[in-house]
């Protein structure tokens, strides 16, 4: 088996089917595997999946007798597999329509076995408009035997995006006994980290995978913990600079795009719903080393709620004087007293 596409998936069976069948045209004729990991869903994903199944040999349909939580049921998926390499792939993301013709050729025709081997993404909103969808890592050639440290400078933050990844089969079995946490919502990430720790990357510059962006409901996107950005994301890049894998300044770019963009947010409204003092304590032993960090999380740290309130009104404001509506109606739905945006 030369790749084993990997899915963890729970209650998402129409956008799961979607992807299933454009897998299944794809990767017809070829040593390519399956293998779909339910954990639990309500929605039918069973059935579907089963029916699907029984005309498609190349579907391994799993499920948990209960919900595993997210990074249990990527290490069970993942052990389930037997490829060569091992691709996770997201049950909501979308693939080109010529994929897998490009990835099966690329894996063929290499005469050395890569560690990770990374794809070119873009984004589209949730109306799916492709003709809006912008190439993420603009590179007109792909990347051969690179260290991991010289791919995390070229895709920054986003070689976090699960999707992206295609591991080393024997590596990444491996590596679910030595990853030094169990649970984890950047899990996926520790794999590429691990696996990717011994260099032999290497990166496809055609754009593969597709992303939908979050829609205007912010809410509905699955992981809003302060602790998944800034704590979770950050134990694997602390664990490479620990052990000379990359340089410091690798992981502080790293996360000074989360202390600018999404770990920001989060932070600020977790600050404006509660007030643990144990939390802002995490956030301080875990980051404290990071420059950055005293620069944009640090003084947040010690305002007072009203003046975090405060201060996002007077931005919205602002930003909507100089004509910035849509993002002045965002930074808005900041100032809210509950849990709901």
């Amino acid at each position: 088996m030369l790749l084993s596409i990997c899915i963890p998936t729970y209650n998402r069976s129409d956008k799961l089917i979607n992807l299933l069948k454009e897998l299944l045209i794809q990767c017809d004729g070829k040593q390519i595997e399956i293998i779909v990991s339910d954990n639990a869903s309500t929605d039918g994903t069973r059935n579907k999946c089963l029916e699907l199944g029984k005309l498609n040999p190349q579907i391994h349909y799993h499920t948990n007798k209960f919900n595993l939580g997210f990074s249990e049921n990527i290490r069970r998926v993942v052990s389930l597999s037997k490829g060569k390499y091992v691709w996770v792939i997201g049950d909501d993301d979308i693939i080109s329509y010529n994929t897998i013709d490009h990835i099966y050729e690329f894996l063929i025709n290499s005469n050395d076995l890569y560690n990770i081997i990374v794809l070119n993404m873009c984004r589209v909103g949730y109306n799916q408009n492709f003709l809006d969808c912008k190439t993420e890592f603009n590179n007109n050639k792909n990347l051969i035997n690179v260290s991991l440290d010289e791919i995390l400078q070229f895709t920054g933050s986003w070689l976090s995006f699960m999707s992206i990844n295609i591991f080393n089969g024997c590596k990444v079995r491996d590596a679910l006994v030595f990853i030094p946490v169990k649970k984890s919502d950047y899990f996926v990430f520790w794999l590429t980290i691990y696996i990717g720790s011994s260099g032999r990357c290497s990166f496809l510059s055609k754009t593969l995978v597709i992303r939908r962006k979050f829609d205007n409901n912010l809410s509905s996107h699955g992981f809003l913990s302060w602790k998944t950005y800034l704590v979770d994301f950050l134990q694997p890049l602390n664990w490479a600079v620990y052990n000379k894998i990359i340089m410091p300044t690798t992981r502080n770019k790293l996360m000074t795009e989360m202390y600018k963009g999404f770990g920001l947010y989060v932070f600020i409204r977790f600050l404006l719903t509660s007030d643990s003092k144990y939390a802002k304590l995490e956030l301080l032993k875990t980051n404290y080393m990071i420059p950055q960090f005293w620069i944009y999380m640090a003084p947040i740290l010690v305002l007072h709620r009203s003046i975090i309130k405060a201060l996002i009104i007077l931005i919205s404001k602002f930003l909507y004087f100089i004509n910035r509506k849509e993002l002045s109606e965002k930074i808005g739905k900041l100032n809210f007293k509950d849990n709901r945006l």
